[in-house]
């Protein structure tokens, strides 16, 4: 097994969730070089500064707080480059490796001896354990994309049906070559890997952020619902993003907006160009956080930030009206507007469990949603009226990542 240090180092396939005890076969090997592939290429996109290659889908209301992490993240791993690529590179090498063992397996005669993990560990990889976040995000990734599921957001409103062409594999896109097997045990086994990954990724998530923000009301345990779909947890949407925009203030994390026109107030069947960008730092006193609207020549290309992509419609303006608009609103305001606007679950028994709360602070934080939701659809920032910002989106990227 490669051992390549940094922090504490842990077994990529172990941490994968890969049943290495099971029975060798040639759908396991293959699943454990899918997954080795798609490791490879997530530390190279996060060298690159890709880092909305990590845009996780989780079937949940939180990528604020996926975003604010791998933000966070990015910003420790990529001062290390040099290590980055050497774990790419043993990768790569056990790629090679497994793919030899491919080739002896289809020798006449042979067959595979004891369990997966006998067949397969001297190409496992110890990798530090927070750019095992980065390669879990990246699977959800891909996969979101290939494995659709029905969009959470009510705001959104689009319904997305899973896939009715059964001669696909539903995960084709992390094959590791043209003459792919096509297996539904391999299916079956990435889909449990997947899922399992979704409840890791939205714990460790929620665990982190509240983590960092001792005192908040995000603490509170009551406000942390499990959600039944696939045992993932969750926090109310607006205490996340305000969570999200107080850790972005303190560890100096720089806002991104992005603002398109919106073909229709629903439903975007053809995604406009996003026509207006403006970049905001952030600083918190007291607990109160202000923006400030700054040049996007003054950050540098590879620094990771917050993205935070919206759409406007129903005013007619032009852009330079639109932008000036904007910028005289008060983005933290117009961000926060939006979240309590939102459902703060993905599962609506949980916005009503929220509401009858007995809990004080609770109390108060459903009376502030209250007077904030109204102010959002006074502002033009809901979707009643979208004409400054509704926010369709989070995520983490770089100036240059989102230049491609």
């Amino acid at each position: 097994m490669s051992n390549i240090s940094f922090s504490k180092n842990v077994s990529l396939l172990e941490s994968l969730q890969v049943n290495l005890d099971e029975t060798a076969t040639r759908e396991g090997i293959y699943v454990v070089r899918s997954l080795i592939k798609v490791a490879k290429e997530a530390i190279l996109g996060l060298v690159q500064g890709k880092l909305n290659q990590f845009d996780a889908l989780c079937s949940d209301m939180a990528c604020q707080v996926r975003a604010i992490r791998i933000a966070l993240l990015a910003k420790q791993l990529l001062a290390n480059k040099d290590l980055l690529n050497q774990i790419a590179t043993a990768l790569q090498d056990m790629m090679k490796k497994l793919h030899l063992r491919f080739q002896k397996m289809n020798l006449v005669g042979f067959k595979l001896k004891g369990s997966l993990k006998d067949n397969v560990s001297d190409c496992d990889v110890l990798i530090p354990e927070e750019l095992i976040y980065f390669v879990r995000c990246a699977l959800l990734t891909i996969t979101k994309q290939e494995h659709p599921i029905k969009v959470c957001c009510p705001c959104h409103k689009q319904l997305v049906e899973m896939s009715k062409d059964k001669s696909q594999p539903a995960f084709a896109r992390i094959s590791v070559s043209s003459k792919s097997i096509r297996s539904s045990k391999i299916d079956a086994d990435l889909l449990t890997i997947i899922e399992k990954t979704k409840a890791i990724v939205s714990e460790i998530s929620c665990k982190e952020m509240i983590s960092q923000l001792q005192g908040h009301v995000l603490t509170n345990k009551k406000l942390m619902k499990e959600i039944n779909v696939n045992k993932r947890v969750e926090l109310p949407c607006f205490l996340t993003v305000q969570g999200a925009l107080q850790i972005a203030s303190e560890k100096n994390i720089r806002l991104l907006i992005k603002s398109m026109k919106a073909s229709h107030t629903v439903l975007l069947k053809k995604k406009d160009p996003v026509d207006v960008q403006l970049l905001y730092s952030l600083t918190s006193i007291q607990g109160q956080i202000t923006s400030k609207l700054i040049s996007l020549e003054d950050v540098e290309e590879e620094e990771p930030l917050i993205v935070i992509e919206g759409q406007r419609y129903g005013k007619e303006e032009t852009t330079q009206e639109y932008a000036k608009r904007l910028t005289e609103a008060n983005i933290v305001d117009v961000i926060l507007q939006n979240a309590a606007r939102h459902n703060q679950y993905s599962d609506e028994k949980g916005d009503k469990e929220l509401v009858l709360e007995e809990d004080s602070d609770i109390k108060n934080l459903v009376t502030h949603l209250t007077n904030l939701s109204i102010e959002a659809d006074k502002n033009g920032c809901s979707m009643v009226d979208q004409s400054l910002f509704r926010i369709v989106h989070i995520y983490s990227n770089t100036l240059k990542g989102e230049k491609k």
